[in-house]
């Protein structure tokens, strides 16, 4: 009986884990096009799991001023807390200008 409360926990924090995680449909990814606006974007994907910018003193360096990541999990949130100004590679990332525009996206670039 002491490792079903046990299990019930693992349960939960598996479901706690995989529920942050927010991954495109495949059709939908493919209907992102650059011009679109974040709304259309958020029709199509949904909300992002994470949403980062480019900060101000590197924006002139950058061909875009902020990103959203769809598909987070605790390892990509982990690296953009050590890596503030760039991507994630695991994860699908739609690239946006300083005006809501999208401007590029890019599917994850390493296997999962």
């Amino acid at each position: 009986m002491k490792q079903r409360p046990l299990g019930l926990c693992v349960l939960a924090c598996l479901a706690l884990v995989l529920g942050g995680c927010n991954w495109p449909k495949a059709a939908a990814w493919d209907e992102v096009e650059t011009g679109m606006t974040e709304e259309q974007v958020r029709e199509l994907l949904g909300s992002p799991s994470s949403v980062h910018a480019v900060p101000e003193d590197l924006r002139d360096t950058r061909d875009f001023a902020g990103w959203w990541q769809y598909g987070d999990n605790l390892s990509s949130r982990a690296t953009n807390a050590v890596f503030p100004d760039q991507p994630d590679n695991r994860v699908w990332v739609v690239f946006l200008s300083a005006e809501g525009r999208v401007v590029g996206k890019r599917p994850p670039l390493e296997p999962e």
